[in-house]
């Protein structure tokens, strides 16, 4: 283990108070999800986050106007917003955000930076049919949910990465284990509890945070949020069941089936979603590629 990774909780909540040296990617990151959590975006505020980055700003308009989105005539970002609206546009600019940080470490030994990449968009994918067929949260914030609730698996793999790798040594050693337990053992905390420190330092929206925090514990969420851990839940057993692990050989985490009554979510309703789900999941991957 390096001296320099964090090695708890409040060294992790230390180390995300310094934004500014995280580097780039990291601050855009947290200019992003700050501004998600702004009861009215305007133009103006996405401008002053994706104008930073003129490359970013143009690939946010290039993913606008591919086949996922559909603003194919769409000139500008004000144009795009018009076509798709805001919250669209917002969930471009998170999704190409999460590329960003995962091509990073594609091709690490133990990691598929594409391959959590496309979970991610999965997850949130999923989320967001979710909250359709639940109206419990509105389903592009459902999106943004899923999409971030596993952030706390890229602030492990950037700032202790030697902890990874003994994360994936111990899942190699102990098969048919839940994921989220081995983690417990080897590192006296997990992914979730990770992104709930982050989400809590960065100030993200309270439903937010708690989808993060809790989506391995709903039962411990704030009963006023806890829709929204059930939606993460639900999403991320989805998603181990399909073959969207975290990283290769992951083992799947066990299902609450409170999740599905609280949320009157009928298993049968997600198994007919799964084809659906991996569809869009790769094909959201291959516009970001290309973006």
């Amino acid at each position: 283990m390096r001296a320099d990774e964090p090695r708890s909780l409040d060294e992790y909540r230390s180390l995300f108070r310094r934004t500014v040296t995280l580097g780039r990617r990291w601050t855009d990151f947290a200019d992003l999800v700050t501004l998600t959590s702004q009861v009215n975006i305007s133009l103006r505020g996405i401008h002053e986050v994706a104008g930073k980055n003129p490359e970013f700003a143009a690939r946010v308009l290039r993913m606008a106007r591919s086949a996922a989105y559909g603003a194919g005539h769409a000139k500008t970002l004000a144009h795009a917003m018009a076509f798709i609206g805001i919250p669209a546009v917002m969930s471009i600019l998170l999704s190409l955000a999460i590329h960003g940080m995962t091509v990073i470490r594609e091709g690490a030994d133990g990691f598929d930076g594409r391959a959590f990449l496309r979970r991610c968009l999965a997850l949130g994918f999923l989320c967001k049919a979710m909250a359709y067929r639940t109206q419990s949260v509105e389903p592009e914030a459902a999106y943004l949910m899923g999409l971030l609730q596993d952030c706390g698996y890229l602030a492990l793999t950037h700032f202790a990465w030697s902890q990874f790798r003994d994360l994936t040594s111990a899942v190699k050693a102990a098969p048919g284990e839940q994921l989220i337990v081995i983690e417990r053992e080897c590192l006296g905390y997990d992914h979730a509890q990770i992104g709930g420190v982050l989400a809590e330092e960065w100030k993200f929206d309270p439903v937010l945070r708690s989808a993060i925090s809790f989506h391995h514990a709903p039962a411990e969420a704030p009963a006023e949020h806890r829709h929204a851990a059930d939606l993460g839940h639900m999403s991320s057993c989805v998603c181990d069941d399909i073959g969207f692990p975290p990283f290769p050989g992951a083992q799947r985490n066990a299902a609450d089936p409170l999740s599905f009554e609280r949320s009157g979510i009928d298993p049968a309703y997600v198994i007919r979603l799964t084809d659906s789900i991996r569809e869009q999941a790769s094909q959201a991957e291959v516009s970001l590629y290309a973006a």
